[in-house]
């Protein structure tokens, strides 16, 4: 029924009768001969918008809308209801177009050929070798122009895609005259007819190796078992060598693997700017050149990796060069086994038996940085109190060693340096060791305590004086891994050797104490000291005479009161701000009084943590760099970036962006120029719409490359990551525009759009979203109740559509109780047969409340790509009994679907 509404199409009441003055009368004239439907009329006020009806299609007709023109030549521009207020009478005429007859029987309908104006009468409207179909379908030529992109090459023989094949040509073999290669399985389409593979099948042979991969290692593309041994050509192991291919860099490494075929897809080597890079930058000691990224598709057996070096090193020089494996996720650097060094032909070689990061290093000059003793305070809290023992030597040889008393001079010198609550303990020791002066904060009552240390006593047990000392200090609690309130800490101080025992070493590693040890003069053990530091996570400092004692003690201050001070709270002692080692040997310093040394709104102390390696080595793991604010340079600082070391500055950020939209615009304008020559300026839009059409759909599995997605054999839900969807209103919009520009849906685009469709998992969700969704009727559902093994009969399917139109969601009706899968939704995982489908140009004007169908722009691009191909590609095409025609003389047929629709709308609506 005809509404009306002042000012407003939503609403209003229907008004029979003649118009009067202020009034006008509107008549929707059916222009039908065959279907019986005559007119109807209604009056409405001057300036009232008026909501028309809306027939169905059925009878082999297709309403396409309603037009001022009785005879509609342009049919793509139907009256506009929502924006022309009705200013005088009218008469609006509905145009259908044949669906079902095909005079000339190209494959296009009579009423699809009054559309594009081509001759229902001639397959070949404009004579150029390629039917009107052809034409529109797949070359994306004009079927009413001989010439469309070139003055002198004809439609026939012209190259789109520079494949080098005609269009003709492509026509005939099955392939797809727009894309070079459409299967993107490293063959283009001549080689393809080449080589008698399938152009829309990446894996003709389906055994699980592109036809690509298969010619480009001697496989035949067309058996799945070459030669016969019965392992499929993908599992078979061959031998492939790959080089960097790259200008840049002075390695050049390569690599020898074996490998499953079925691996071999994507191998490549790329450099890492060590500008730029995030693990390996140019700080790195002993870094020859930058690391190098081996990648591979799979597994691999063995690869054998061959760096070269610069030629002017010579086997003479003080230079080890050696390959490391990169481990980023541990953040480790693993020397590889068994290398060998070629001077002659200056490569060092080795072996591995996965790929990653790699890289050539001086080996020396990585040693260095990690002899570089760095203490540990892993288990201490910031700002601990520190408790130390000083034990002194007061042997016999200490007139001639230490006749000053310097030691004690040190001593009360570290002593002013301590903390109010701080502790400090004297130990005297010879052949016999006593107490001076137990652990106390009374600093003066323990300096005037050394007043008491002898330069004539007798021999020198270290026993005596660690025993002592230890006990001083309590047993360490059970958990020895939590954070300590106390860093506690034996100065040992001697100039001889004599009795000592192992047991100490072992009583201070179990009571947490760090002994920290310092040798005067010649005669000393080094070695036992120097064990006896290293063995308790202290350090050892080498006085040769009394007057290095005040420089070794400067060193021990601040091995010692730093390592527990946090002056700027940052959770990283002061100690370490200046000695942040990291994983690759760089030694970066931050700000002891800045919190956050890179502004970054992080603490440095949530940037990175404290490490001690397999070999005892102390380092700091990055979660972030302290010292960048964009630690992985993708514009992105690191307080907002979930992933700070992982750089997604892809070539394609998001699909849609504003950035990845420009980068489409700027290939379209350049091929627009680049063939300016040839392209007709009547057929510029179609050529925007052409390549812009191309450029899109082809990003999408860029972008998916780019994040390493192997989408082969997949679908969308098994690797899409929802995340990736920030831009898809905007993505989906710009192939809209392209394809509006474009004119027609291919059957490759079309089949494209299953990966644009968004709806809800099941019909739990559907419900919570249930303002954003209308279900439709029966009959409008049933391009989607095929016969399959998700959906059984197909019958008992109910679609929903979006209410701007663009997505749709197809379910199993929860009251089919003889289908466990009742509920669930279609996908192209579950029922490709019957997935809903994103519609390219809307389902309906401005939203299912106004229920004005777009016309003739919705059947060509939705409705008759979706009667001809379904969800599924050409190898897949519905039966006989999968017909549209078929679903709904079952449905009618089925009194259980209707009943369980009809109980499932009751609900719906409540």
């Amino acid at each position: 029924k005809v509404n009306i509404q002042n000012g407003n199409p939503l609403k209003g009441n229907s008004v029979a009768g003649k118009s009067q003055k202020g009034q006008h009368t509107v008549t929707f004239d059916y222009n039908d001969t065959k279907m019986g439907l005559g007119t109807e009329t209604v009056v409405v006020k001057d300036g009232d918008y008026v909501i028309p009806p809306i027939p169905g299609s059925d009878w082999g007709y297709h309403f396409l809308g309603w037009y001022s023109d009785k005879d509609a030549e342009d049919l793509y521009t139907p009256f506009d209801f929502n924006k022309t207020p009705i200013k005088k009478d009218i008469t609006l005429y509905a145009v259908w177009i044949d669906t079902r007859t095909d005079t000339d029987g190209d494959g296009l309908s009579d009423g699809m050929e009054r559309i594009h104006k081509t001759d229902k009468y001639k397959k070949d409207t404009d004579g150029d070798g390629l039917t009107d179909i052809q034409e529109l379908e797949l070359t994306t030529t004009n079927p009413t122009k001989k010439y469309t992109f070139s003055n002198n090459i004809s439609d026939a023989d012209f190259d789109m895609d520079n494949d080098g094949l005609t269009h003709l040509q492509e026509v005939q073999f099955g392939s797809n005259p727009i894309f070079e290669d459409y299967d993107d399985d490293r063959l283009d389409d001549k080689a393809e007819k080449e080589n008698k593979t399938d152009p829309n099948n990446p894996d003709t042979d389906n055994d699980g190796l592109s036809d690509g991969i298969e010619v480009k290692y001697g496989f035949n593309p067309l058996v799945s078992d070459t030669n016969g041994n019965g392992i499929l050509d993908k599992d078979e192991i061959i031998e492939v060598e790959v080089s960097y291919q790259g200008a840049e860099g002075t390695l050049k490494p390569k690599a020898k693997i074996r490998l499953k075929a079925g691996s071999a897809e994507n191998i490549n080597i790329e450099r890492d700017n060590p500008e730029e890079s995030i693990w390996m930058p140019s700080e790195v000691p002993g870094l020859i050149d930058a690391s190098y990224d081996f990648t591979a598709s799979g597994d691999i057996e063995e690869a054998t990796l061959i760096f070269s070096f610069p030629e002017h090193y010579k086997k003479t020089d003080d230079f080890r060069p050696a390959i490391y494996y990169i481990d980023t996720e541990n953040q480790e650097m693993i020397r590889l086994e068994n290398q060998i060094i070629d001077w002659d032909n200056h490569t060092v070689t080795a072996k591995t038996t996965h790929f990653s990061k790699y890289s050539m290093l001086d080996e020396r000059e990585q040693e260095k940085i990690w002899q570089r003793d760095i203490s540990n305070s892993k288990n201490q809290k910031p700002n601990a109190r520190l408790e130390v023992a000083f034990v002194i030597d007061e042997s016999g040889s200490m007139y001639d060693n230490d006749p000053k008393k310097i030691r004690v001079d040190v001593t009360k010198k570290f002593i002013d340096t301590l903390r109010k609550n701080d502790k400090v303990a004297v130990i005297g020791f010879d052949s016999y060791a006593r107490r001076l002066q137990g652990l106390t904060s009374d600093f003066k009552k323990a300096k005037n305590s050394l007043s008491g240390i002898s330069n004539y006593g007798g021999g020198t047990s270290l026993s005596a004086g660690l025993e002592r000392a230890l006990e001083e200090f309590p047993v360490a609690g059970e958990d020895s891994h939590k954070k300590e309130d106390a860093m506690k800490i034996i100065v040992l101080l001697t100039d001889g050797q004599g009795e000592y025992s192992k047991k100490y070493e072992q009583t201070a590693i179990e009571r947490g104490i760090k002994i920290y040890t310092v040798g005067l003069g010649q005669y000393y053990d080094r070695g036992l000291l120097s064990s006896i530091a290293q063995n308790t996570s202290g350090k050892s400092y080498d006085a040769k005479d009394s007057s290095k004692l005040i420089e070794e003690f400067e060193k021990l201050t601040r091995d010692t009161i730093d390592i527990v001070n946090d002056t700027d709270n940052d959770d990283i002692s002061d100690y370490h701000e200046e000695r942040i080692r990291l994983f690759n040997g760089v030694v970066i310093k931050l700000n002891k009084s800045d919190p956050d040394t890179d502004n970054d709104m992080l603490k440095d102390g949530q940037e990175i943590v404290q490490i001690t390696d397999r070999k005892g080595r102390v380092f700091f793991k990055l979660k972030s760099y302290p010292n960048r604010v964009d630690s992985d340079r993708d514009g992105q600082d690191d307080s907002e970036d979930p992933r700070p070391l992982i750089n997604d500055s892809y070539k394609i950020d998001y699909l849609g962006s504003p950035k990845h939209l420009k980068s489409v615009q700027n290939r379209v304008d350049k091929k627009i120029s680049d063939n300016s020559s040839i392209i007709d300026k009547n057929e510029l839009a179609r050529s925007i719409g052409k390549w812009g059409t191309k450029f899109i759909v082809e990003d999408y599995y860029t972008f998916l490359k780019e994040r390493k997605v192997n989408y082969y054999g997949k679908n969308r839900e098994d690797y899409w990551n929802d995340e990736w969807d920030k831009y898809w209103n905007e993505y989906c919009s710009r192939m809209n525009g392209y394809i509006e520009y474009y004119g027609f849906v291919s059957e490759q685009v079309h089949y494209f759009r299953n990966n644009l469709n968004r709806a809800p998992k099941n019909i739990v969700e559907l419900k919570r979203e249930k303002s954003n969704w209308e279900l439709l009727s029966w009959d409008e559902s049933v391009y989607h109740m095929r016969p399959s093994g998700f959906s059984r009969s197909g019958t008992y399917n109910l679609k929903f559509i979006s209410k701007d139109g663009k997505y749709e969601g197809v379910y199993v009706n929860p009251y089919y109780t003889s289908n466990s899968n009742r509920g669930k939704a279609c996908t192209e995982k579950t029922d490709p047969e019957n997935m809903g489908t994103y519609n390219f140009d809307g389902r309906y004007n401005g939203g299912l409340d106004k229920k004005i169908i777009y016309g003739a722009n919705h059947y060509v691009f939705d409705i008759r790509p979706y009667e001809k191909y379904g969800n599924v590609s050409d190898r897949d095409l519905p039966n006989e009994n999968e017909s549209i025609e078929a679903n709904k003389s079952r449905y009618k047929g089925d009194s259980g679907a209707q009943n369980a629709r009809e109980k499932f709308e009751q609900e719906f609506e409540e």
